[in-house]
Parts: C-alpha cells; structure tokens; sequence
C-alpha cells in the first residue's frame, strides 16, 4: 500500500525533469537563432552601407578605407557568433543523460 505513493512521486519528478530538460533545450535553440539572425542582419546592413559608400566615393580611398574597418569587425563579430552558437549546441548534450 506504500508503493503507490512512491510511484507516483517517481513518476512526477520524472516528468518534472523532462520539462525543465524541454524547457533548457527551447532557450538554447532560441538563443541560437536570435545570434545568427542579428549577425546576419549585421552583415546584410554592412553590405549595403558598403555598396553605398562604393557609389558616393567611386571607388575612392574612402570605400577602402571604410571596408578596411568595417571587415575586421564583421570577422570578429561572426567568430564570437559562431563560437558562443557552438558552445550552446554542446550545452543541451552534456545535460542529456546516458542512454
């Protein structure tokens, strides 16, 4: 007659695990997309505002000079994207338990 209560407690901290598990995985997938849609966002404004400076300068000292700068902080902001969006993947698959 004790046995019943103590399935029943297994059972519901079992299921409480799995959504705290579901709920950990969700906000990691949405931390992901959330970077890569800014970077890519980023990149795309970057793009345009070079096309931009290419045509007001004719492809002057001014357009290098301005792609010189924004580069180097496009290659950097795309590495640290692509490093903390690696790091989040492995997160949800240490959490995870063995089969």
């Amino acid at each position: 007659m004790n046995e019943q209560p103590a399935q029943a407690t297994n059972a519901e901290i079992l299921i409480i695990e799995h959504n705290n598990m579901q709920a950990v995985r969700s906000a990691t997938v949405f931390e992901a997309n959330g970077r890569t849609s800014l970077f890519l966002g980023t990149v795309s404004s970057s793009l345009i505002v070079l096309a931009f400076i290419g045509e007001a300068s004719e492809m002057g000292n001014a357009f290098f000079l301005f792609a010189l700068i924004l580069l180097p902080s496009l290659i950097f902001i795309g590495w640290m994207t692509f490093l903390r969006v690696d790091q989040t993947g492995i997160v949800p698959r240490c959490s995870e338990p063995a089969r």
